[in-house]
């Protein structure tokens, strides 16, 4: 994980949805979800055939959809959020929508403990920041995607 920040900190981190070797983000820039993706591949090890799928538009809440994407469900563990839950360094925290953002938000958890969290996130209101640790709250989260264990 603290290889993964320091490589892309600064960084507008685009995903190659198309396979190529820069990416094209569908036409949207460095999104949140791109961050994540890479996460994915670089830090848990996902193949492109192995990563969740949201559902819906494409989003960060689509994310959060667990129950209707088999390959979610086959390589990753949904922890839907209640009070008082802290989310594992490592997971992928999901936010629900909000007025002036109806995609929701996805990061990875850097840090976290009951008051908040510390999570490596890209925003894609304001990509030219790039790849950034930035607090947050449990305020509209809707859990988080853990991968599940490997073996045999």
């Amino acid at each position: 994980m603290p290889e993964f920040v320091r490589r892309h900190t600064g960084r507008q981190v685009v995903w190659n949805w198309d396979g190529s070797a820069t990416g094209t983000a569908r036409g949207f820039g460095a999104q949140c979800v791109d961050l994540v993706r890479q996460w994915f591949e670089e830090g848990l090890g996902l193949s492109r055939a192995q990563q969740p799928e949201p559902t819906g538009n494409a989003g960060a809440v689509g994310f959060a959809d667990h129950a209707r994407r088999p390959t979610q469900a086959r390589f990753m563990d949904w922890t839907p959020y209640q009070r008082g839950m802290v989310a594992p360094i490592g997971s992928v925290p999901v936010f629900g929508p909000t007025p002036g953002n109806r995609f929701g938000h996805i990061a990875v958890t850097v840090e976290a403990d009951a008051q908040g969290l510390r999570l490596f996130s890209q925003d894609g209101f304001n990509q030219a920041r790039g790849a950034q640790v930035m607090s947050y709250t449990y305020q509209n989260l809707l859990g988080w995607l853990t991968p599940k264990a490997r073996g045999g």
